[in-house]
């Protein structure tokens, strides 16, 4: 991971608080980076789509934390399918602190202008676990 994906999530991480209440919206964005002791510009420099953009890196966040979790765990003894929930709970597990910022997500790709989106981030998400289990 480089040092920009590093500032990028301490500023998603830190916004996601704000989401809870603001949603995914330009506000929330950078009550974050002052959070994170970042520059309003930054937001633009990490998110030039805006919301949308913000909550695919949120998507890729979590997959990042579900794969560290396989990594640490030993799958060897089980099949498949049983390698695959484990990789949907390591995921639930790591959203679990998050929860309004996943509802409010699911809420923001449920709009039709980002519906393209969201399927986008659900293929990546299965593309990952798979590839992750074997």
């Amino acid at each position: 991971m480089t040092f920009r994906d590093t500032q990028r999530d301490a500023l998603l991480l830190a916004a996601l608080p704000h989401i809870a209440f603001d949603g995914w919206t330009d506000s929330a964005l950078l009550a974050g980076a002052a959070d994170a002791g970042l520059e309003p510009a930054d937001v633009l420099r990490f998110f030039p789509g805006g919301a949308c953009e913000a909550v695919r890196a949120f998507s890729i966040w979590a997959d990042r934390e579900m794969i560290k979790a396989l990594g640490a765990a030993d799958l060897s003894a089980l099949r498949h399918s049983e390698k695959i929930a484990f990789a949907v709970r390591a995921r639930l597990e790591a959203l679990l602190p998050h929860r309004e910022a996943v509802r409010r997500s699911l809420g923001f790709l449920a709009l039709v202008p980002n519906v393209p989106a969201g399927l986008q981030m659900l293929y990546r998400t299965v593309d990952e676990m798979w590839h992750a289990v074997g």
